[in-house]
């Protein structure tokens, strides 16, 4: 395995200004995936998050109590070698010793896992892009379809007089 040297010492030889730094960070992750966890689209997915949606990310995992420790603890062992730009940490068996530490080697059980987390990703990057895309009516018109679920009629009706009065103003903008 001549990467495990090569890859090091490319990471020393590199005088990056700073303005290249993130696209040769991304740029040798992209290149390490292919050796590193078969170029994994949680690996891939995690990588392209800015910081602020990996904190986001990691905020959701760590607040959802009934998703399995271990998808969480891939996710923050993946998304902090990436920031620290190790590469070297996310090869396979390094990753599983990680997570099932002091258990043998299981051949599909990471994979199987890594699947798992990526459902997981998928769900909230799907969300935050969701969020980001609605419009302040739309929010409006999913929370008075909450409160009339709820029978939350007060609430309810505040909620019609704001779009009634949003409609009035002409201070919404039209979803796609």
């Amino acid at each position: 395995m001549l990467w495990r040297f090569f890859l090091p010492q490319f990471f020393v030889k590199i005088k990056k200004p700073n303005k290249y730094k993130d696209f040769f960070q991304k740029f040798l992750v992209f290149i390490s995936l292919s050796l590193l966890m078969q170029n994994s689209d949680l690996v891939e997915i995690l990588n392209v998050l800015t910081e602020e949606e990996q904190k986001d990310l990691l905020l959701f995992l760590d607040n959802s109590p009934k998703l399995r420790k271990e998808c969480v603890d891939l996710v923050h062992y993946i998304v902090d070698s990436l920031n620290q730009g190790d590469l070297e940490k996310i090869q396979k068996h390094t990753v599983y010793e990680k997570i099932f530490p002091e258990k043998a080697w299981v051949e599909n059980k990471l994979p199987k896992l890594m699947g798992e987390t990526l459902a997981l990703v998928r769900k909230f990057v799907a969300g935050a892009v969701a969020h980001k895309q609605m419009s302040d009516l739309s929010q409006l018109f999913y929370l008075q379809t909450f409160y009339q679920e709820r029978n939350l009629e007060d609430k309810f009706w505040a909620t019609h007089r704001q779009i009634d009065d949003s409609k009035r103003n002409n201070q919404w903008q039209r979803t796609q």
